[in-house]
């Protein structure tokens, strides 16, 4: 059988590390998708170990290049965790890109978005 592993949890959790350093009223927004919000345009897998069941895997993320204000896109860049082979066994994409949905257009990294990036990649997560 043939899968594809969703990189939705470690995108997710990612955005809400951002929210932890962004103002309430504006993340909710970010996260609703009621002004500015991100929308995953294209994603990619490479699958560099076999896995098989039961297995616990562990998924993180990161921004590699925080874009900078006034860009529309940036990649977050995934990477799944086996358990069992103690060892990385899938890395992936996804292209995010930002959307007003106040007006219908493309978006752009504002600075408080910017910062919180910053911010979220100097972060340890244990």
């Amino acid at each position: 059988p043939f899968f594809f592993v969703s990189p939705a949890p470690p995108r997710l959790s990612h955005f809400y590390r951002l929210g932890s350093h962004l103002p309430p009223a504006f993340f909710s927004s970010f996260m609703s998708a009621k002004k500015l919000g991100p929308i995953l345009s294209s994603t990619s897998c490479k699958y560099l170990h076999p896995i098989t069941y039961p297995d616990t895997l562990y998924a993180c993320s990161s921004i590699p290049s925080p874009p900078p204000p006034g860009s529309s896109n940036f990649v977050m860049s995934y990477c799944l965790f086996s358990k069992n082979l103690s060892k990385i066994v899938a890395k992936g994409e996804g292209r995010i890109v930002m959307y007003d949905y106040e007006n219908n257009v493309k978006g752009e990294v504002n600075e408080l978005i910017h910062e919180a990036i910053i911010k979220v990649q100097g972060e340890q997560i244990i």
